[in-house]
């Protein structure tokens, strides 16, 4: 059998294993995979006549990476060598250099990290990585922002001011995931950079006040809060509500899933302040959706990022993976997210928020 021909069995009809009514070159029109046929020659074409001789795997993948990029901004395919370095830097969220990324552009520094002492800033766009061009297009790009403690970065960066390079020493990341402070007599803020295992139970002891030393009001900060587990987020939710519905997740084959505020003797009754900016997403949006649907907080900055969908992964035995969107939630009401995120109820420039809380003038209820 010939190359071609073994290539065209492979990836034609080998997909319709154990469907006797398909036969080559007679496609069944009801079935759906009837053009891979096109997709094998296409492959077989690339691999063995382009210039330059490219690995078959290299293509698959390529192919795969392309086909996922076309659904929705957050359906993926990672090659094993991406997927590795992903689930070491954390699903990929917070980098080595202590960067927020969306693309090649910085959405959010971590604070105290190699990025904020480098001067970087939100906004600014990667170029280059040791003179060598990004492509944000491609997923393994990032890996080149890791290192041990002490490697030295130069970064080619895009900012309104025009393009220049920066230098950055990469340290340790500071964990500052839930934090809380007072900043001033009867203000309590509790900040929640992301959703993870365990984000609730933190956020619950936090909130645990001594009697008689309860706030006047509390301030839920979650901008730049990209979103994270969703059951982390509606246990969230539920430390400020009694009762009522937080969310609800369908799909076309996940099954639907409801998640009820339920009362408890601990639950935070101050009046409440939440806090949103554009890089609000995700997670972040069901518990800031929920508590304003419910009328418990005033949501105070700009809309939110929009973002009413829920992903989940598929590993393959390779060491591959494919992010893709399984279900959509829907808010309290039954309403999906809006497309262009919530709308606070005191829209409140982000850098004029950022200013209040550095002096400790929170803007009151």
């Amino acid at each position: 059998m010939s190359q071609r021909a073994a290539l065209l069995l492979a990836f034609g009809l080998g997909w319709w294993a154990g469907s006797a009514r398909v036969q080559a070159g007679a496609p069944d029109p009801a079935d759906p995979y009837r053009g891979l046929d096109l997709y094998a020659r296409a492959l077989f074409t690339l691999q063995s006549r382009y210039v330059e001789p490219i690995p078959m795997q290299t293509w698959i993948y390529r192919s795969l990476q392309g086909m996922a990029a076309g659904v929705d901004p957050w359906t993926a395919f990672y090659p094993p060598d991406v997927w590795a370095q992903l689930q070491t830097d954390g699903e990929g969220r917070f980098i080595g250099l202590g960067a927020a990324l969306e693309g090649a552009v910085i959405r959010q520094i971590v604070p105290e990290s190699p990025a904020a002492r480098a001067g970087l800033q939100p906004g600014m766009t990667i170029l280059a990585v040791g003179g060598v061009p990004v492509d944000p297009a491609d997923p393994g790009w990032t890996a080149r922002l890791q290192g041990e403690p002490g490697t030295l970065l130069r970064l080619t960066v895009g900012a309104a001011g025009g393009v220049r390079e920066v230098a950055a020493v990469l340290d340790r990341l500071p964990v500052t995931e839930v934090r809380a402070e007072e900043p001033s007599d009867g203000v309590y803020l509790l900040t929640i950079g992301t959703f993870r295992a365990g984000t609730a139970a933190e956020a619950a002891r936090l909130l645990l006040f001594e009697p008689g030393r309860e706030p006047r009001y509390v301030i839920l900060d979650l901008r730049g809060n990209r979103g994270g587990l969703l059951e982390e987020a509606a246990g969230v939710a539920d430390l400020f509500l009694a009762n009522g519905r937080i969310v609800q997740m369908e799909g076309r084959i996940a099954p639907v899933q409801t998640w009820e505020a339920q009362p408890s003797p601990t639950d935070c009754t101050a009046p409440l302040i939440v806090l949103i900016d554009g890089d609000s997403a995700s997670a972040a949006e069901i518990v800031a959706g929920a508590l304003q649907h419910h009328r418990r907080a005033l949501l105070y900055g700009q809309p939110s990022y929009g973002k009413g969908t829920v992903q989940t992964v598929e590993r393959f035995e390779d060491g591959s993976a494919l992010k893709y969107t399984v279900a959509r939630y829907l808010l309290p009401g039954g309403q999906p997210l809006p497309a262009g995120g919530l709308t606070p109820d005191k829209p409140v420039d982000g850098d004029a928020l950022t200013a209040a809380l550095a002096r400790a003038r929170i803007i009151p209820l």
